[in-house]
């Protein structure tokens, strides 16, 4: 496993509305050229790596699965299959199924994210997993707040699965439920995803 890099989430599509953002992490982490009705220079922050011990959360248990249609992937070798999501009280446990044994190795600039909202398309979170050429981050960004924290909590990339974990305190702003869907892409662009940005289908309702 290698060190954490400078890097932060890649752009993405948002849910109710199309933002259109390029977000570098050099210190701060600056969001800047965001398109749309209230388009504005977002707040800088700093961000954080941390370890902590779990907290309970009081959030509901819930488990969530999506699973995309093989061979739908802009790059053949970066097709999803099934992308999880299991809340058991003190972790939010995330899984990326590829479609191919692949390992860190076979895709070394790739960025594997959970886009999520709450159910009224505000709030939530992107949870993401960042390789770039021998480094690796993994971070949870604050859609309401737009900070971003690096966390220390591990990773597994082999035999076609991506697993991550999220202590799940730090995920509160989600209220009645959670709208979510699955990304991956390789060197900057968008190779697969799984479930839509205005679908419904991977809606969890507390």
């Amino acid at each position: 496993m290698g060190r954490s890099p400078d890097i932060s989430p890649d752009p993405m599509r948002v849910r109710f509305r199309v933002v259109a953002c390029t977000a570098l992490l050099s210190g701060l982490l600056t969001m800047t050229g965001c398109s749309g009705d209230d388009a504005s220079d977002g707040p800088q922050s700093t961000p954080s790596t941390t370890a902590r011990e779990p907290v309970q959360s009081t959030l509901p248990s819930f488990e969530s699965t999506c699973s995309d249609e093989i061979g739908d992937s802009v790059l053949q070798d970066a097709d999803l299959k099934t992308v999880s999501m299991r809340n058991d009280g003190t972790l939010l446990h995330v899984v990326f199924e590829l479609a191919s044994p692949l390992s860190e190795s076979d895709l070394p600039s790739s960025t594997f994210q959970i886009i999520s909202y709450g159910l009224d398309g505000y709030g939530g979170y992107i949870l993401g997993a960042k390789f770039m050429n021998g480094t690796s981050a993994i971070y949870a960004f604050d859609n309401e707040s737009a900070s971003q924290e690096n966390l220390d909590n591990g990773y597994v990339f082999a035999d076609g699965t991506v697993s991550m974990r999220f202590p799940i305190a730090d995920l509160q702003n989600y209220q009645d439920g959670i709208s979510w869907y699955a990304a991956l892409s390789v060197d900057g662009e968008d190779s697969d995803l799984c479930g839509e940005p205005t679908g419904t289908s991977n809606d969890i309702v507390f």
